[in-house]
């Protein structure tokens, strides 16, 4: 990749930033979907991998397959809502088995909203473990 031992070993202590083009160059050749993550994290400065660097269970992730799984249940509302207003007398099999696909997306919507809480709330601990005596750092505003 005509790249110096020098400049990866600045780039990697902090010396120097690694230019972007050579940092999407990198990602792209080691093609490997851990490192992408944490190129994401570098240029977008959030947090997008938990503490042990191999899972992406945090609320970013979850938020987005919660957000999935509310457009997935919403496709169906106007559908489900016409079916709910229809006399019981004129209720199809096929009503029915749109009512139990809406239920089931509905669930898949609960069950993500409640993975992205619970990853809300481990998020949250590990702030707190991550402070020193359990309180919250502030930073210096002080001029560079």
């Amino acid at each position: 990749m005509h790249m110096s031992k020098s400049n990866i070993t600045n780039w990697l202590t902090g010396d120097r930033d690694i230019p972007l083009s050579r940092l999407l160059e990198l990602m792209n050749y080691l093609d490997d979907d851990l490192f992408r993550y944490k190129v994401a994290e570098y240029l977008c400065g959030l947090r997008l991998l938990s503490p042990d660097k191999v899972s992406i269970d945090i609320p970013q992730t979850r938020y987005i397959e919660a957000c999935k799984e509310e457009s997935e249940r919403k496709a169906l509302q106007d559908q489900v809502n016409l079916i709910f207003n229809k006399p019981s007398e004129s209720i199809t099999t096929d009503d029915i088995q749109l009512v139990n696909n809406y239920l089931k997306q509905l669930s898949e919507e609960t069950d993500s909203e409640n993975s992205m809480k619970l990853s809300i709330v481990n998020l949250i601990k590990q702030w707190i473990l991550d402070r020193p005596q359990g309180g919250i750092v502030h930073e210096s505003y002080s001029e560079s």
